[in-house]
């Protein structure tokens, strides 16, 4: 049996916020949950940038763990650390872990879920794995 933190509950059904819920979600987790980041400036800079939503949404995740995070090997991750997910080879979505095989995600299509790793959905994409420098 997997052991999913008690702080989830939290987060697990919380509506997702268009267009950066994701990262704002884990953001959120690591500033709460983990007392690690606050909000960066990026989100601000590209909200007033002149970018299709959806090149936004790539540079808030490339820039965002290019700038504030490092990237962890699979076998040295924890809980608190950060899954790129790609949409058509591009960092698009972000998850945060819960444990060595589930992460708390949200999407337009989904509210805040815990969800495995290994699911049908997300294991062929998953980018690399994160965490706040």
């Amino acid at each position: 049996m997997i052991d999913i933190p008690q702080w989830t509950t939290n987060y697990v059904g919380r509506e997702y916020i268009p267009p950066y819920g994701c990262y704002l979600l884990a953001l959120e987790v690591l500033r709460d949950q983990f007392g690690k980041i606050d909000l960066p400036q990026l989100l601000e800079d590209l909200e007033s940038s002149d970018l299709s939503t959806v090149k936004r949404r790539v540079a808030v995740v490339s820039q965002g763990l290019d700038n504030y995070f490092v990237e962890v090997p699979k076998e040295e991750t924890h809980e608190g650390d950060i899954a790129s997910i790609r949409v058509a080879g591009y960092p698009y979505h972000v998850g945060i872990l819960v444990s060595d095989t589930h992460m708390l995600h949200s999407s337009a299509c989904i509210n805040a879920v815990i969800e495995r790793l290994d699911s049908f959905r997300l294991r062929n994409r998953i980018g690399g794995f994160y965490r706040h420098a």
